[in-house]
């Protein structure tokens, strides 16, 4: 959730439709799995790029581009500026897609590194004075963190659950 335009319900969505992330070894395993791999025809012994494989989650496919959309209408930030460099030599769908399979990397390597997203710009940001509510005693990080740690717990706990079930021989 740290990262621009992903959300309470969306990282949810991400983590569930993932499940266990050690499963995959690397990020571009993840992204396969997710059907955002460059596809590749070959005939007669010549490879030609074709659009993307749409092999795997195809409910996680639709949030990653979903939230791709989300990050390109945003402005002054990495992955909008990546977004915009790519839009200027691809056509629009090619640079969304290119772009949620950015996010989806990124996102799998924070969860296996277990960091929030940083970019230079935030520290900036984050120097000037923000307007506190004097009712609220959380920052907006401690808010943030807090999310995170009850999504990384649900998962935890349905992660565990899961196998004691599995265990038991009941189903």
């Amino acid at each position: 959730m740290s990262i621009p335009g992903i959300g309470f319900v969306s990282g949810s969505v991400i983590l569930a439709e993932i499940g266990d992330y050690h499963d995959f070894k690397t990020p571009e395993q993840l992204a396969k799995w997710c059907g955002l791999s460059p596809g590749e025809n070959e005939s007669a012994g010549k490879k030609r790029p074709c659009g993307i494989t749409k092999q795997g989650s195809k409910y996680l496919r639709t949030m990653l581009v979903q939230i791709a959309h989300v990050v390109a209408r945003k402005s002054n930030t990495k992955l909008s500026r990546f977004f915009q460099r790519l839009s200027k030599r691809k056509e629009y769908n090619v640079a969304i897609t290119a772009l949620a399979r950015k996010l989806i990397c990124l996102v799998y390597h924070l969860l296996i590194n277990q960091e929030l997203y940083q970019e230079e710009d935030c520290e900036r940001r984050k120097s000037k004075p923000a307007k506190s509510d004097p009712t609220s005693s959380y920052s907006p990080e401690d808010q943030l963190e807090d999310k995170v740690a009850a999504i990384v717990d649900a998962f935890y706990h349905l992660k565990a659950n899961g196998r004691k079930r599995s265990s038991d021989g009941s189903g």
